[in-house]
């Protein structure tokens, strides 16, 4: 059986699926009353708890593409009247929409997809809007759209038309990700044009992959929302972010399995019980998810698993063959993170060294890393990389991947938290090789102090010789030389001759970003050329910057930030500011920002300045470039005066 049925017109729609869609839609499988009557007990249950929670609560299900346009449906496909949304009557439900009406215009669904488009998503966020109450910012119109060929999830393949899809000024880029893929996802957007003005609305979506087209439209209009991955709702979720408004967002052709919002520990014990029994759940390398699994609600399954393997311990119970089943079928990433939640949880030591002997698979675990590169950078792929007993060779191979990763700006999508993760990962990788060198130390007197700023400092001293020579190589090739001839009072307190013996080399980091090429690494060495041995501690290899850039204001006359480098946390930074495209003008990043030292930058990081009688009528492009290197250091920003 194909994925899809080919219609009249270049039009395709889902085969049956999992959820026997046809057979559903068609009469020949109909759910009875008694679903209907499951799911209205659900809807009634959840009004009631947003009642008492004081939240504005709205589901909106999105109908089968077949149900909107039965008109291209193959001609021995008939719609029934007998679907389980008609006859559970869910629109007569407070705050309950079904309106396949509403999409009623071809421009509404893909042709070779089985999702609504942007535009579709449009008229069903001005419908849930109109339901909150809430009269939209912005007002949408086709013009609001581009036209562009769409590869579909049923055909693989462009369609034969163009379809309207909203336009990239107009996407909004979430603020968290915990990259689960599917369920179990959790997506977090912030507004900070609306934080603080009042606004005060906060939303939370429980929806699958249709979340993906309207989400934009919201977040517009909504100070924070939180996109959870379920067809349950969480309301624990709802309190923890203050959501004033949920919206529920299940899709009808997954309507065919009854939702719960139970979070009780029996409910979640007996649904990770019933996993480890046989219980299908994808991972990272497979496509797809568990329908089954997807009802437990937007917490880990990483959780639940780690609760029955516990509970098995703690009973007395043999975990070898669940142990077994997790490793046979969940990444080894997922292993890992259930490792770390069972010590979390005091696990004993040899359920723990079970999960770690089988899921140490070196060569899946790097593929599988590189490919997830092709996507968006995520450190939580990195991590368990440098538990495992790879090779010279794999972590050299682990190295370029990242290299290649953060020369494509990868990192700039990520927050800083994340940034300075993977800057701890990458320098704990170049640690395992940094005893790789073609230099042989000898003894002498001699140490490097390390990096400040963009320099490297230190010291040599060999008795008898004045103003000693040093020289500093980067990739086996001279760059610089030196005399040990810095006055400090450290060696002249210990009577190392008069005390002036230090030295510090300018990296000139433009110079090394240069010798790099196509990595993200150079590695450095300080020579006595008195004797040409490598300086006590001075091998090391450097990184490229990596800068984290962020605009707290972006008033005329008062813009305001911070940036840091976290290869070089001492490093001042100076930025060029462009504006369309011509230099205007210098700014230091001279600042201490005390909000942010409880984020260990302890360094004056932040800046303020003003572009008065610098911008254009109209609309303008900012650039901003890191003085030094000429790197720039974020993406474009737009200011319309």
């Amino acid at each position: 059986m194909t994925k899809f049925l080919k219609g009249i017109d270049g039009w395709y729609f889902l085969n049956n699926d999992s959820n026997k869609v046809i057979d559903e839609i068609s009469g020949a499988n109909a759910l009875s009353q008694h679903y209907a009557l499951k799911w209205r007990a659900i809807f009634t249950e959840r009004q009631v708890k947003a009642d008492e929670l004081g939240v504005t609560l709205v589901t909106f299900i999105v109908p089968n593409k077949h149900c909107v346009f039965p008109q291209f449906l193959p001609a021995d496909i008939q719609i029934s009247d007998q679907r389980l949304v008609l006859i559970g009557d869910f629109d007569e439900l407070q705050s309950v929409i079904y309106d396949s009406a509403l999409f009623s215009d071809p421009d509404t669904f893909h042709k070779n997809d089985t999702h609504w488009t942007d535009y579709g998503a449009c008229q069903a966020f001005i419908r849930i809007m109109s339901e909150f109450n809430i009269d939209p910012q912005r007002i949408y119109t086709k013009d609001s759209f581009s036209r562009e060929y769409c590869q579909g999830d049923l055909t693989g393949s462009n369609g034969d038309k163009k379809e309207l899809v909203l336009k990239n000024e107009d996407r909004v880029k979430e603020v968290f990700d915990n990259g689960i893929l599917h369920v179990g996802r959790v997506r977090i957007y912030k507004n900070e044009k609306l934080k603080g003005n009042g606004n005060g609305k906060r939303l939370s979506i429980f929806g699958g992959s249709s979340v993906n087209q309207i989400i934009d439209f919201f977040a517009h209009e909504f100070e924070i929302i939180v996109h959870v991955w379920t067809q349950s709702i969480d309301w624990e979720v709802v309190k923890e972010y203050r959501c004033n408004y949920v919206l529920a967002l299940p899709r009808e052709r997954f309507m065919v399995q009854v939702a719960t919002d139970d979070q009780s520990w029996e409910y979640q014990q007996g649904n990770a019980l019933k996993y480890l029994e046989g219980v299908a759940y994808s991972s990272l390398n497979t496509k797809g998810t568990s329908s089954y699994f997807g009802q437990i609600g937007y917490r880990n399954a990483i959780d639940l698993l780690a609760s029955s393997l516990l509970a098995l311990n703690i009973a007395g119970k043999s975990t070898a063959v669940p142990v077994q089943r997790i490793v046979n079928t969940l990444d080894v990433y997922k292993v890992d993170a259930l490792i770390l939640k069972l010590k979390e949880m005091g696990a004993e030591v040899s359920l723990l060294n079970d999960l770690k002997s089988q899921s140490l698979l070196t060569e899946k675990a790097i593929r599988i890393f590189k490919v997830s590169l092709n996507k968006e950078f995520n450190p939580r792929l990195l991590r368990p990389l440098l538990g495992m007993n790879l090779s010279d060779d794999e972590f050299r191979e682990v190295l370029l991947a990242v290299n290649k990763s953060i020369c494509s700006g990868q990192l700039l999508a990520l927050n800083k938290a994340d940034i300075k993760e993977v800057y701890v990962l990458y320098s704990q990788i170049i640690e395992k090789l940094e005893s790789k060198f073609s230099y042989k130390s000898v003894p002498l007197h001699g140490f490097s102090d390390g990096v400040f700023g963009s320099s490297i400092k230190g010291w040599c001293y060999t008795k008898g010789i004045i103003k000693q020579g040093v020289e500093l190589r980067i990739n086996d090739i001279p760059i610089a030389e030196h005399k040990s001839e810095l006055y400090r009072k450290d060696l002249d307190d210990h009577g190392m001759g008069d005390g002036k013996h230090g030295f510090s080399f300018n990296l000139n980091l433009k110079r090394v970003i240069g010798m790099m090429q196509n990595s993200q690494h150079a590695e450095v060495a300080i020579l006595d050329k008195s004797t040409g041995t490598i300086i006590p501690k001075s091998q090391m290899l450097i990184k490229a910057p990596c800068t984290s850039f962020y605009i707290d204001n972006y008033a005329v006359d008062d813009f305001s930030g911070w940036i840091v480098d976290y290869s070089y946390p001492t490093r001042k930074i100076i930025l060029d500011v462009f504006v369309n495209g011509a230099f205007v003008k210098k700014v230091s990043s001279s600042i201490v920002r005390e909000d942010l030292k409880n984020e260990n930058f302890n360094e004056a990081i932040g800046f303020n300045f003003s572009l008065k009688n610098l911008l254009e009528n109209g609309d303008n492009s900012l650039i901003f470039k890191d003085s030094e290197t000429g790197l720039i250091v974020s993406n474009e920003i737009r200011v319309v005066l």
